[in-house]
This record gives C-alpha cells, structure tokens and sequence, in this order.
C-alpha cells in the first residue's frame, strides 16, 4: 500500500474509497497487534525457557566470531601495508575483503536480522507515515525473542517499546531516535562489526581520493577496535557477565542453589580477570567480591533487595567489562602520550554507568549524585586537555551541562531516565573516537 498514488489517480471513486477504508482497517489491526505486542512483549518463541536466558553465545557462533574478526584482522593489516609502499589498488582489495567478511558474519549472527529489520524500519520511516511503521515492528519483537535464549534484549525491546508508543502519536523524530538506539544497543551484543565497518568503508573512500594518511588512521582503529572484541569476548569478564545474569534469573525464578551455583563461577571469573586489570579495575572486583558473599549468605530466600543486589552486581559486571574493552581499544589505538584524555573519558563513562545502577536499581540517589559529582570531574579533565579541539570541547561541555541537570533531578527524589544515562554514555563513547 505505499506506492498506490499513481494508480489512484485512475482508479473510480469507489475503488478508492474501498481502497482508503481497506488500508484504515489493516493500520487498525496493526495498531492493534503492535499494543498488544508493546504492552506485554509476550510474543513467545519456541521452546525458550525464562529461565534459560542469556546461555552462552553458541559455539559454533562465537567461533565463527572469532575466526573471522582475526582474519579481517589480517586484510586490515595487509591493506596498511600495502598503503605503506603506495599500492592503493591492492590495499582497496583487502580492505574490501574485509568488508566482505564483517558484512557477512554481521547479518548471519545472532543480533544481524533484527539489525536489518530495524534497517527497514528506519528506512520505511523516510517516506512513509508513522503508522504505517508500525506493521514493521510485531516481526522485530518476533525475532528478538526467539534470540534472547542467547543475548539479553531487554533494552532494545525497551527501545522498540518506545520507538511503538512514538510512532502510534505520530512523533516522527522521537520515533527515530527509539529506533536508532534499539539498534545501537544490538550493535553491541555480537561482534564489533557493526561499528568497525563504517570505519573501513571510510578508508575506501580516502584510499580513491589518495589521502593515504587519512585512510591509514582510520585502517588502525579499525583493526584496534576488532583486537579489543576478540580478546574481550575470550575473557574472564565476559564468563563472569554470563555467569552473573544466570544467577540473577535463577533467584528471580526462586531456584536459589543454582543461583548461588553461578554465584560461584562468576567470581572464580572474577578472580582470573582481577589479575590483568588496573587498580581502580580490582577495586571494582573487591567490592563485587563483598557483594557476592553478601548475596551468598542471603540467596536462600526471596527478598526484593537481594533481587536488586544482584541484578547490580551483573549490571557493575557489564560496565567492568565494557570498560576493560575502551581500554583495550586506546592502548592499541592512541600512543601513550594521548591516553591520558581515553582515560579520563573511560572513567567518566564507568561512573555514568554507575550512578544509573544507583538510581534505577539500587535508589540511592546520594550514591547516584557521587558517582556523577566524579564523571563530572573526569570530565572538566577533557575539557582542559590540550588533546580537545574547540569542536569537541563543546560537546564535552553539553555533556557536564546534561550531567549537572540530572544531579538536580536526583536533589528533588527524580531518579532520571534510561535515555538519561545510556544517552550520556553512548555520547562519551562517539568522543572516545573523536579524540
């Protein structure tokens, strides 16, 4: 029903207005599927158990992951080299070998066809009505339930669940915006691929124009970015993310054994990841270390702050090991005179992460307002770095700004939103490449 305007224009009048009804019915039914689907996101797949969520990435994918990032690793490699003896044309192979390999394990893996779907989604949105959009929707629910027997999704249903309530109001630019962060969010589950290809076709492009330089920069954080995912998923952290949020839907379903089971494999990770991270990065991993015996000793019932506890610990998880990964990604992309600013970016971006868990999990808003009183700081470093450029000291100023404005909130009992602190971060994360 969207390229219909032609026709209608030789179509009867009844033709038409049987036509105009027949499509009202179908953006009914739509409208109507979607808020059922949005309301509950009770769209079960096949033989997916509440209680099995996030199990392992399965071995043939994380193997596949692996196997192929290193050998995109070794064409970005070749391509610089070959820069390096001014043999563009071969380089362009290379990289486009490349391409071709992220582009495919990308859409075949797990997160790739609910990627795509959004593609169309966002797509759809240039052109037609947000109701229209909306029929794109009950198929993307569809696959990310039956995907989240292996990833968690929660926060890209949530996305889609805003992205629904937008267009059904017919606000286009919030619509687009939900939908662009529910695929940011997929982005980051399956590989780096989606955020090292824009990279490379890039350099494609510097590599036409002969800007070698520029196309080589581009080649070195590429391969950097890749580095950091196939060491990040190997690692300890990763295991004891997996491990925390078994645990975690273990109590939530009242098995308390095999929760405090997983309890116990998380911190043996923890304990092998504690020896290769920084000293702030071993804080981390003490304090969680008293969390787990806290939990341990009171995981043999249900109570609601035991059940928040835990849920903070694996969310703490998840920033140890997003953070561990940013500085993967420096240490192999910047030399050591500019890490100084990755640095203090990372730190803001973990203390961000942790006044959320404050706030939304936890509701310690004075916890909350310290950690963001210490990304503010981390911050106001950047700021005077002389590493910052006027362009992106004034991004690094609206985020202090936006930063300042949620500790107001916090001061009146407001806790803020996830759009709040996830939008902060993602932000950091855009200056973390800039910078």
């Amino acid at each position: 029903m969207r390229l219909h305007s032609c026709r209608n224009r030789v179509m009867p009048a009844r033709h038409r207005e049987e036509e105009r009804m027949l499509k009202r019915i179908v953006i009914g039914i739509i409208v109507f599927c979607c808020s059922c689907v949005l309301g509950s996101m009770a769209l079960a797949a096949p033989n997916v158990s509440p209680r099995e969520l996030y199990r392992e990435v399965p071995d043939d994918e994380e193997s596949t992951i692996i196997r192929t990032s290193v050998v995109a690793v070794y064409h970005i490699a070749t391509a610089r080299g070959l820069l390096h003896e001014n043999r563009s044309a071969a380089a362009k192979e290379k990289i486009d070998a490349s391409l071709v390999l992220l582009k495919t394990v990308s859409n075949r893996l797990s997160t790739g066809v609910a990627s795509q779907q959004i593609q169309i989604a966002l797509k759809h949105l240039e052109y037609d009505t947000p109701k229209d959009v909306l029929g794109d929707l009950p198929p993307l629910f569809y696959t990310l339930n039956r995907i989240a027997d292996y990833v968690p999704v929660d926060k890209t249903q949530r996305h889609l669940q805003e992205a629904g309530r937008y267009l059904n109001e017919g606000k286009k630019v919030e619509a687009l915006r939900e939908l662009k962060l529910a695929d940011d969010s997929l982005a980051h589950l399956d590989i780096e691929a989606e955020r090292v290809i824009p990279y490379l076709e890039k350099a494609r492009e510097y590599v036409d124009r002969q800007e070698y330089g520029q196309a080589e920069r581009l080649l070195k954080r590429a391969e950097s970015m890749l580095q950091a995912g196939i060491v990040t998923m190997q690692s300890p952290l990763q295991h004891a993310k997996k491990d925390f949020w078994r645990a975690y839907w273990r109590y939530s379903e009242g098995e308390f054994n095999s929760a405090r089971e997983y309890l116990a494999r998380a911190r043996a990770s923890l304990l092998r990841a504690k020896q290769s991270l920084d000293v702030r990065g071993k804080g981390v991993v003490d304090q969680l270390e008293k969390n787990i015996d806290h939990l341990d000793a009171k995981a043999s019932e249900k109570r609601v702050e035991t059940e928040s506890l835990l849920k903070a610990t694996w969310q703490r998880v998840v920033a140890l090991s997003e953070r561990s990964y940013d500085y993967l990604t420096a240490n192999w992309h910047e030399a050591e005179t500019t890490i100084g600013s990755d640095q203090d970016l990372i730190e803001a971006k973990l203390h961000i992460a942790d006044a959320e868990i404050a706030a939304r999990t936890l509701r310690d808003p004075a916890g909350a307002d310290k950690a963001l009183a210490q990304a503010e700081l981390d911050l106001q470093k950047v700021l005077t770095s002389p590493l910052t450029d006027d362009k992106s000291g004034k991004e690094v100023q609206t985020l202090i700004d936006r930063i300042s404005r949620l500790r107001k909130q916090l001061s009146t009992g407001e806790m803020g939103n996830e759009q709040d602190y996830e939008g902060l971060r993602t932000d950091i994360s855009a200056l973390l490449r800039k910078i």
